[in-house]
C-alpha cells in the first residue's frame, strides 16, 4: 500500500520518517480516495503431481529388479496367476513370518512426508483367511519397522492393502525398504503363517509440485533453510520444521513474514501444532526486535497456549492456557489509528469464538531490525531439532 514517508540525509545515509514515526500530515499535492479495505488469504496450496516411488510395481520387466528377498524367502515373477498384466511375484521357502518381498527406497522419502501405499497380494494354501501386512523399516534396525496397513483376505481371493502413511519427523533415513509379510510370531506354523504368497501392482506415493513456490508478497526474516519447509509434505498447508537450536524468534531460521499496513490491519491464521517437542514455539507475531506473539509453547508433553511481550528488549512470557488439542486459531490485530501503535492479540480453538489473551505490545520502530512491524510465522527450538507445525492459511483484513 503506498505511503508517504519524509527522507533527509544524514552522512550519507537516507534517513526515513520524523524521529521513526510518518507524521500524521504533509503539506504536499496529493490526490487520493476513500479509504477501503483490503482482503488477502493464502491457503498455501500448490499444484500437486503423484509420485511413483515404487519401480518395477506389476513385475512386468524382464528381472524382478530392484525387488530382492526379505529374510529366507524366495522371490520369482511368475505368470500362474497374476491380479493384472502377465506375471505377479511369487514368494516362497519362508522360515520366519517376516520373510517377503522387499524394495529399498533410501533417499526417495522425507521425514514428516505423507505417502499413500497399496499391494494386491493372494496366497491359496493354509487357513480361510489370513492377515498379511505393508511394513516399512526405517534405519538399518528393526526397531525402525512399522506396519503401515493390514488386510485380512480369503484363501484363493486377491485382496488389497492400502492406507495413508506419515513418514516421522525422526525417522533414520540411512536405510529405507518397504516389505510386505504375516504378522509376527516367535514360533510360526509352517502351514497358519509361512504359506506361499503372490504380491502384485504395489505402489508407494508421495506428493511432487511443480508450483511449490510461496506468492511474491512473503518475505523470509533470515535467508531460508529450504530443507526445513515444504508445501508438498501435506498439500495444501504450509510445513515448517525446527532445523537449528534457537534463543528466541530473532534468531529463528524459516520466520516467514507478511507487511503490517495502516490505519488498522489482522491477521488470523489457523495451525496444527502434533507435531510439536519438547522446547519448541509456534505461532503468529508482530515482528520487530521488540516483538510480540501469540503461539504454542511445548514444555515435555504438555502445550499450552502463551503470549510474548519484549517491548522492553527480553521475551517476557505474559500469559499462559493450557491446550490439548491439535488445532489453533490465532489473531493479531495491529492498530496505527492516530499513530497509537498497538498491538492486541487472540486466541480461538474454533475459528469463531475468540479470547484475548495477555496484554498489548506497544509497537516500536527500531531501525536496526525492521523499518515496520510485519504479521510473521514462525516455528522454532529451544532444546531439540525436528519439531513441525503445519499452517493452513493466513488470512490478512
Amino acid at each position: 500500500m503506498p505511503y508517504l514517508v519524509p527522507v533527509t540525509w544524514s552522512n550519507n545515509w537516507p534517513v526515513f520518517s520524523v524521529n521513526g514515526k510518518v507524521p500524521l500530515t504533509m503539506d504536499v499535492p496529493v490526490e487520493g480516495y476513500p479509504e477501503k479495505k483490503v482482503y488477502a488469504s493464502d491457503e498455501f496450496s500448490s499444484s500437486q503431481a503423484s509420485s511413483q516411488l515404487i519401480a518395477n510395481g506389476g513385475f512386468e520387466n524382464a528381472t524382478i529388479s530392484p525387488w530382492t528377498n526379505n529374510n529366507t524367502a524366495i522371490v520369482a515373477a511368475t505368470t500362474t496367476d497374476y491380479y493384472i498384466g502377465s506375471k505377479s511375484l511369487f514368494v516362497s521357502g519362508r522360515q520366519q513370518t517376516a520373510a517377503g518381498p522387499k524394495q529399498v527406497i533410501t533417499g526417495k522419502v522425507t521425514a514428516g512426508g505423507m505417502y499413500n501405499f497399496s499391494a494386491k497380494v493372494k496366497y491359496t494354501e493354509g487357513p480361510a483367511t489370513k492377515q498379511f501386512n505393508f511394513g516399512i523399516q526405517n534405519g538399518p534396525s528393526y526397531t525402525g519397522i512399522s506396519i503401515l496397513g493390514s488386510t485380512t483376505l480369503t484363501k484363493g481371493q486377491w485382496g488389497t492393502i492400502q492406507g495413508t502413511y506419515t513418514l516421522p519427523a525422526g525417522a533414520d533415513l540411512s536405510q529405507t525398504f518397504i516389505f510386505i509379510e504375516t504378522p509376527y510370531s516367535s514360533t510360526p506354523d509352517p502351514t497358519n503363517d509361512l504359506m506361499n504368497f503372490y504380491v502384485d501392482d504395489v505402489s508407494f506415493t508421495g506428493t511432487s509440485s511443480s508450483e511449490a513456490t510461496l506468492k511474491k508478497e512473503w518475505q523470509w526474516n533470515h535467508n531460508p533453510d529450504n530443507t526445513h519447509w515444504s508445501l508438498t509434505q501435506r498439500p495444501g498447508f504450509m510445513r515448517m520444521t525446527t532445523g537449528k537450536v534457537s534463543r528466541s524468534i530473532l534468531d529463528a531460521r524459516n520466520t516467514l513474514t507478511q507487511r503490517t499496513f495502516g490505519p488498522k490491519s489482522i491477521g488470523i491464521i489457523a495451525m496444527e501444532t502434533s507435531g510439536m517437542k519438547d522446547g519448541d514455539y509456534s505461532g503468529l507475531a508482530a515482528f520487530q526486535a521488540n516483538y510480540g506473539f501469540v503461539g504454542i509453547k511445548m514444555n515435555g508433553t504438555s502445550k499450552s497456549i502463551v503470549m510474548v511481550n519484549a517491548s522492553s528488549g527480553a521475551m517476557t512470557e505474559v500469559a499462559s492456557v493450557p491446550f490439548t488439542q491439535n488445532r489453533v486459531y490465532l489473531k493479531l490485530i495491529c492498530d496505527f489509528t492516530n499513530q497509537m501503535d498497538k498491538a492486541y492479540f487472540y486466541y480461538s480453538l474454533d475459528g469463531t469464538n475468540w479470547t484475548a489473551i495477555g496484554n498489548t505490545l506497544q509497537m516500536s520502530y527500531t531501525i536496526p531490525h525492521f523499518m515496520g512491524y510485519r504479521f510473521a510465522l514462525f516455528n522454532y527450538a529451544t532444546k531439540s531439532t525436528g519439531g513441525f507445525v503445519d499452517f493452513d492459511y493466513l488470512n490478512l483484513q
